[in-house]
């Protein structure tokens, strides 16, 4: 029941964009037998007992039904499903796919950072079917975390790093990144978090103007690791972060080595375009 709660509470109050609740997109290796087809169908009836009633027989189906596997995660990402759906929805996945189902609990409950820095490793592995099938639970289960923790937790980074690897062309992905290197609260929250989106950023598309408000605003955060990388990250600006170099020489004799050495490269760099 615990879990249930827990799930409810994850995948009600945190919704994606709209991008991604209009992606009825299916992975071109996804084959469904003629039952399977039925059984997914009726997950999306208005009576409630009917979808029950279709993850009932799924279970019974065992890993026959595996191929509805991401049927299933779609529909535990649903905003507001009710704890009766959530738990026969739990309990088919564990029948169909418990390779995926274990996992997935891990990462969602799990308050060990190791377990669950695992349990994305093991995602990571699924065939690709069922990757692209998770890509809602981690996106949400990132924003949960985020909450959660106030931007201060170490699973955070390595939430940034399996979207990065896995997820780059999502359209909501850039947008999650710019919000990690934009946000830091009293005492560096977020410096990890910061540290890594900026670190990863290269393997996305991200807008330029939008990146470089958001380093801008990283500039003064407390931990040096992050600072340092928002310094790295800029001195490609060059041109445009002239208006910096005041501060840039100033962080030339901060007491961070990483810290000196990055402002160092960024104001060669920012000065060479004279």
């Amino acid at each position: 029941m615990l879990r249930v709660v827990f799930l409810a509470i994850l995948f009600s109050s945190l919704p994606l964009s709209s991008v991604l609740a209009q992606d009825d997109s299916k992975p071109e290796d996804e084959k469904l037998s003629p039952t399977l087809e039925k059984l997914v169908k009726q997950f999306k009836n208005f009576d409630p007992r009917r979808r029950i009633e279709a993850l009932e027989m799924l279970a019974k189906l065992g890993p026959e039904g595996r191929a509805a596997t991401p049927a299933v995660l779609d529909l535990l990402t649903t905003p507001k499903l009710s704890p009766k759906l959530q738990s026969a929805g739990l309990a088919a996945l564990e029948k169909i796919n418990p390779a995926v189902y274990k996992p997935m609990l891990t990462l969602l409950l799990d308050e060990s950072i190791e377990k669950r820095e695992e349990a994305l490793k093991q995602i990571a592995e699924l065939p690709m079917q069922e990757l692209a099938a998770f890509y809602p639970v981690i996106i949400r289960s990132y924003q949960a975390e985020r909450v959660r923790s106030n931007a201060e937790s170490g699973m955070l980074p390595r939430y940034l790093q399996f979207l990065a690897d896995h997820f780059p062309d999502k359209p909501e992905v850039p947008q999650l990144f710019l919000q990690a290197i934009t946000f830091a609260g009293p005492n560096a929250r977020g410096s990890a978090a910061r540290a890594k989106a900026v670190e990863l950023s290269p393997k996305l598309t991200l807008d330029r103007k939008q990146f470089y408000k958001a380093l801008v605003s990283g500039l003064n955060d407390e931990d040096p690791d992050a600072r340092a990388e928002v310094i790295k990250a800029l001195a490609s600006y060059k041109g445009e972060a002239k208006a910096l170099l005041p501060l840039l020489k100033r962080l030339k004799f901060d007491k961070n080595q990483s810290v000196r050495e990055a402002a160092s490269l960024a104001v060669f760099l920012i000065e060479g375009e004279n």
